[in-house]
């Protein structure tokens, strides 16, 4: 049985506002912490009793883990083609391209996970 997924604009320029806005936070404390970990923050809010809190920020935490791994990514493939892993230096409007993909693409699959559990946050 499939289900018509349909979204309002207005709400996912939202999301993707605030998911690419967590995403610049995340990356950037990431780089400078990198022995973060959101089970700690999970377990931390758990103990708060403030559940609904704390699943909102694992999954997004979760999510910005993985945007990590696809910069590092991105940045070995610029140095692998350009010769200097500082390409994003000449070209920033790649890196800025790259971040709003990524912010898009982790909101878009975060409102379809959400929507599929039927979670509501």
């Amino acid at each position: 049985m499939s289900q018509n997924f349909s979204y309002s604009k207005e709400g996912l320029l939202k999301s993707v506002s605030i998911f690419f806005h967590l995403y610049i936070f995340n990356f950037a404390f990431n780089l400078i912490n990198d022995s973060f970990s959101p089970y700690g923050l999970y377990a931390l809010l758990e103990k708060k009793n403030m559940k609904k809190a704390a699943s909102s920020a694992f999954l997004a935490l979760a999510y910005f883990s993985r945007f990590k791994r696809e910069i590092e990514t991105l940045n070995s493939y610029c140095a692998l083609y350009s010769g200097s892993k500082f390409y994003f230096i000449k070209k920033p409007s790649l890196f800025f391209y790259a971040l709003a993909r990524n912010a898009f693409s982790a909101a878009l699959d975060l409102s379809r996970l959400l929507y599929l559990r039927k979670i509501n946050i």
